[in-house]
């Protein structure tokens, strides 16, 4: 249910999700991510922005992140 998560979301930190998940404006990060899912066989990678700004994420993806990868 959604009021279960947002109830389980409240012992999360900013750190806590750091620590797993790429995360910001760098990059690097994405890139290592994938390197590592690539070394492991993966073929198919999906870049999912779970922010409000779509937008940005797009852009984002378009100047920085698509040919870094």
């Amino acid at each position: 249910m959604p009021k279960h998560f947002e109830q389980a979301a409240q012992t999360v930190s900013v750190e806590d999700v750091a620590e797993t998940v790429v995360c910001g404006p760098d990059p690097e990060g994405y890139v290592k991510q994938v390197k590592t899912f690539t070394e492991a066989g993966f073929d198919h990678i999906y870049f999912h922005p779970v922010g409000r700004d779509q937008e940005g994420f797009f852009r984002f993806w378009e100047r920085e992140l698509q040919s870094a990868i």
